[in-house]
This record gives structure tokens, sequence and C-alpha cells, in this order.
């Protein structure tokens, strides 16, 4: 059994893996995706029509639920509608934490199907020159303090769960739920939570 001083694990530093996958993902993650160009404008616009085309479906929604004629037309209008927030809230909702929090887990149509993690990471980076953003796709993995001494394992960004709600933290790949580490993007650095 392995005993360990919680105080005297050091911090672990951060390092960008390879990006594998196909021609976009590799792009993304090479070349970013400039924000104020023609692409830019395209992924606004494309996103912009779908959230307009969301909203006229909640607002159809809406008034099919008020003209429901009995209680259980009512309630299945109630559950579709539900679903379907469910599907715009995994189509909008990693955009939003995008503009939020500067970085956001990859949607899954972007992850890695051969993978065990799902740990690509979409970061927003600021171009200083024309003072407008990119869009780039990363990986972060770092050594493990505990265990990653004897080059066993490797930390890997996942989500903070509920122990940790709406945080990217390390977790390790030999024990995930223990062994948790705070991500620090700008230093790239991270200490045992």
């Amino acid at each position: 059994m392995l005993r360990v001083n919680w105080r005297n694990v050091p911090e672990i530093s951060y390092r960008q893996a390879d990006i594998t996958g196909n021609r976009l993902i590799r792009w993304l993650s090479d070349r970013g995706l400039y924000l104020g160009g023609l692409a830019g404008k395209i992924y606004l616009g494309v996103s912009f029509a779908l959230f307009l085309g969301c909203l006229l479906f909640f607002w159809i929604l809406l008034m099919a639920i008020s003209r429901a004629p009995t209680s259980l037309v009512f309630l299945q209008i109630g559950i579709s509608g539900g679903v379907i927030l469910a599907v715009g809230y995994l189509v909008f909702g990693w955009q939003v934490r995008l503009v939020t929090n500067r970085v956001t887990r990859a949607p899954v149509l972007l992850q890695p199907l051969t993978v065990r993690y799902d740990d690509y990471l979409l970061e927003l980076r600021p171009d200083e020159e024309t003072e407008r953003n990119s869009l780039y796709m990363v990986r972060y993995v770092a050594d493990c303090p505990i265990c990653g001494d004897k080059g066993q394992d490797t930390v890997h960004i996942e989500s903070g769960r509920r122990e940790f709600f709406q945080r990217l933290v390390g977790r390790c790949s030999r024990s995930p739920s223990e062994l948790v580490v705070s991500l620090d993007l700008v230093t790239q650095r991270g200490g045992v939570l």
C-alpha cells in the first residue's frame, strides 16, 4: 500500500500533447480559427441561424402547449420540449462555456472515437495584433505527481463533475476519482485538490 503525504506533493506542469484526427481537427490544432475573418463570420452566422431556429421552434412549442385540449397532450408536448431543450444544450452549451470561461471541452463530434479519454479542449486565444480571438483545439497532459514518478500514469483533463462543478480538472488515469489536480491554463501548472 502506498502512503502519501499530501502536503509534500509537488505541483505538476502541464504540457500540450499531439492531437490526432482528421484534417479539420489537426487544422484547428495547428492554425486555429481566426474569428475575425470570413471563416469566423460564417461560423457566427451559422450559429446565429441555428439559435434563431431553436427560438422559433420553442415559440411554436409554447403556443402548442397553451392550446393543448387535454392534459395528456399537454404532457406529451412538455416532454417533447424537454428532450429538445436537452439536445439544444448539447449543441449550444459548449459555445456558452467557451465564451464564459475561454476554454471548454470540445463537443463530442470533435473528440476522437478510438481513444479512451475525451480530453480535447477548445480554447480562445487573444491575437494582440488584430485584437481578435482565435479558436484553437488543444490537449493538455501531465505526469501524475504520485504514481507518475514511476512512469506509470498520466493526468488527463476531464470535467470537474459535481465535486468541482463547471471546472476543468486533471484526473490521473489510474485513479480518476481520488487523484484530482487543478488546472491553470495561464501558467500551465496545477496542484492536488
